[in-house]
């Protein structure tokens, strides 16, 4: 096998080059499929970021390092399905492998010999040719592989329907029938492959997972101070809305900003209308998760001190804090709260609950430590420990957990409230994925929206 160097000075095929770093890359370790290619960025040392682009024919960008301080920085389109961002990934990887001197705005419609070598590079890379030969020889039926097999393959390299088919019919000769590319893709649409994944309860979750693990690095909270100016408003104001508080976003942001200056002095905190105090409170709460040092212990009792602030400038404040003294039915939900005599001695279990959690957070990948905070944000759901204000103070709790573990914070948009609460309801039945995806979705968002500037 010729070496990654090698490959790329003699100008070698795309599959070529892909088996060397494929080679150079897992050495002597048993390559794990799916590939992922995330991490390959990340232990390349090339930082990766999402966006949005406006051009929505961008898949990604690719910018060299200026100088020999600099480093090179890959960015994906935020809006693409996880399938299409793992290609994407390994398309920018090609950039910096064979072209790591040149900026590259890769467009789904380019026609351009680099961008298409980039192409054929991920599918090789993703989907490398050996080890495609062995699924076909264990799907292949009477020398053709059906397509309820191709998605059975697709499922095991992490791509999509499509891109598979595609490798099938024109790489190997296996899809049987009329394949010009034009009937090929009318077929693959009638297949309709995405339904059929998700009627056989098919989740991303090992994708999203990997994409989380690789992403950790350039997911680290720099500045609380940072947070606190671009990003309160933004998880109040949709915080707050989850929960029914319907203020306009300039009038939150206005409110947000007074407390982050002024604290309890606040003209808000003493404010006569409902939804201004909620807001105010809620406030107050990121504000005390924010401040909170490295070395502050936490337990399941912090729930309880950021509940008393979300109430701190409620009509009455000793309502904060305090645990419901009557049993409650959450609405659209499919299970019983918690008795409310057994709320303490339930909280109480969960303190052990939360301390493997953080004494966990060392030693086990980022995708693992959120599922353990989900998993225990979930319960807490189920719990319901208080009278009011639990979703906005479990989600904090949550946050606190991300950030003991120097994590930005997360908020749910409030276009997403159906999908976070169908998440939940999942999770009633032990059925977690959903909600784990909810999670790195909203992390990843995170990140989106955190890293478009450098730091105040």
């Amino acid at each position: 096998m010729i070496s990654v160097y090698e490959a790329v000075q003699s100008g070698a095929k795309e599959r070529r080059l892909a088996q060397a770093v494929l080679s150079e890359y897992f050495r002597d370790k048993q390559v794990v499929y799916p590939i992922n290619p995330f991490q390959m960025l990340t232990d390349f040392g090339i930082p990766f970021v999402f966006r949005a682009f406006k051009d929505k024919n961008i898949e990604g960008m690719y910018l060299p390092s200026q100088d020999d301080v600099d480093i090179p920085v890959v960015a994906i389109n935020i809006k693409r399905p996880i399938t299409r961002q793992r290609y994407t990934a390994a398309h920018e990887l090609c950039h910096y492998v064979k072209d790591n001197k040149n900026s590259c705005v890769c467009s789904s419609s380019s026609l351009n010999s680099i961008e298409k070598y980039a192409d054929n590079f991920a599918a090789e890379l993703l989907m490398p040719y050996s080890e495609m030969k062995r699924q076909i020889s264990i799907y292949e039926e009477n020398g053709f592989v059906s397509f309820s097999n191709v998605l059975t393959i697709a499922d095991f390299f992490g791509v999509s329907f499509k891109s598979c088919l595609n490798r099938m019919a024109y790489t190997y000769g296996r899809i049987e029938g009329d394949i010009e590319s034009a009937e090929l893709s009318k077929r693959a649409t009638k297949y309709a492959a995405d339904k059929k994944r998700e009627a056989l309860g098919h989740k991303n979750v090992v994708l999203f997972e990997q994409l989380i693990d690789a992403l950790e690095p350039w997911l680290k909270l720099t500045s609380s101070d940072f947070i606190k100016a671009k990003y309160s408003g933004s998880y109040v104001f949709n915080d707050s809305r989850l929960e029914g508080v319907n203020l306009e976003k300039a009038k939150v942001f206005e409110i947000v900003t007074d407390i982050r200056l002024h604290g309890t002095k606040s003209s808000y905190c003493i404010e006569k209308y409902k939804d201004e105090v909620a807001v105010a409170g809620h406030a107050l709460m990121y504000e005390y998760l924010l401040g909170l040092s490295e070395d502050t212990t936490v337990d399941i009792f912090t729930l309880v001190k950021l509940h008393k602030r979300l109430y701190s400038c409620a009509p009455y404040p000793d309502f904060g804090g305090s645990f419901r003294r009557s049993d409650s039915l959450v609405i659209g939900s499919k299970f019983e709260t918690v008795p409310s005599n057994r709320i303490s001695a339930e909280i109480l279990e969960l303190n052990s609950v939360v301390k493997h959690i953080l004494d966990s957070s060392g030693s086990v990948l980022l995708g693992k430590y959120i599922k353990m905070i989900a998993q225990l944000h979930h319960k807490l759901t189920v719990i319901h420990p208080f009278g009011d204000g639990n979703g906005r103070a479990t989600r904090a709790f949550l946050n606190l957990l991300l950030i003991k573990r120097r994590i930005l914070p997360i908020y749910i948009r409030v276009e997403e409230k159906d999908e976070y609460l169908d998440a939940l309801s999942f999770a009633d039945n032990n059925e977690y994925d959903n909600l784990f995806i909810v999670i790195y979705k909203a992390l990843i968002r995170a990140q989106a929206e955190l890293s478009e500037a450098p730091p105040l």
